[in-house]
């Protein structure tokens, strides 16, 4: 593989076309699941493209080239998503307990509304923060693998979850109608 990023490195055509036809599926998958919006995630994927191969001298090779793609795409993607909806009007929704008893009993039903609903609490909230969120729940990803995307300890992951779950809880009652 390092002979392959090398070429890349180096500006090889083809090597960058192998490189972006293996991940860009994942990244666009990605891009879609956080931003909601086909064209959003299509102009995402571009441009994480580019800021791929503009910082391939960068890499450096501590983790695995598709982490590095993947924590710029969600870097990128959150960027994004917190100036979206950085004019927000507050959030419409029901308690959080009243939710989570809805959702148990229906999950697949509601869980678009309860994403956005997420979503748009989520905004309110530091950006580091909710993508640690974000990465946890609805992208699946382990601890160990949010720690190194988003370079800080798996203890300050857990502390983050827990912190946030809470600010969620706080933000939504406080909203309900």
């Amino acid at each position: 593989m390092s002979d392959f990023l090398e070429l890349c490195r180096k500006g090889d055509r083809e090597a960058r076309r192998q490189l972006y036809l293996k991940y860009v599926d994942r990244v666009y998958g990605l891009s879609l699941r956080i931003t909601k919006s086909p064209e959003a995630a299509e102009d995402a994927t571009q441009q994480v493209f580019i800021k791929v191969f503009d910082r391939l001298s960068q890499f450096r090779k501590e983790s695995e080239i598709g982490t590095w793609i993947y924590r710029i795409t969600a870097n990128l993607c959150y960027d994004q998503m917190k100036s979206a909806h950085s004019k927000l009007i507050p959030l419409d929704a029901q308690p959080a307990h009243r939710i989570e008893k809805h959702l148990a009993r229906n999950p697949e039903q509601h869980k678009p509304a309860i994403e956005e609903a997420v979503r748009k609490a989520l905004a309110t909230i530091d950006s580091g923060w909710a993508k640690t969120f974000w990465l946890y729940t609805m992208d699946q990803l382990n601890q160990k693998d949010i720690a190194e995307i988003m370079g800080i300890s798996v203890p300050t992951v857990k502390m983050r979850l827990a912190k946030v779950r809470k600010m969620l809880r706080e933000r939504i009652d406080r909203n309900a109608v």
